[in-house]
């Protein structure tokens, strides 16, 4: 997977990911805002029939969330 974050990182995984809290796909966003991030799966694929056969290279699935909201949250506790 190659991840652009929208903040001028880009991270290639090749960690498939899972749902929270078991992800190991992280980000750390320096400032608030909203961030068009981008998921590109690369893959390929090996296909046959009446004994021809191949691989299909450079394949890929785009995945986008546009304006991601990235916001700061602090923690307080009572005094």
């Amino acid at each position: 997977f190659v991840v652009d974050w929208g903040d001028g990182v880009t991270g290639t995984y090749t960690a498939t990911g899972a749902p929270w809290p078991d992800g190991t796909i992280t980000h750390v966003y320096d400032v608030v805002g909203h961030y068009d991030v981008v998921v590109t799966q690369q893959w390929k694929a090996t296909w046959s029939i009446g004994g021809a056969g191949g691989t299909l290279t450079a394949l890929h699935t785009v995945g986008r969330i546009v304006q991601f909201p990235v916001r700061q949250v602090q923690a307080v506790r009572n005094r």
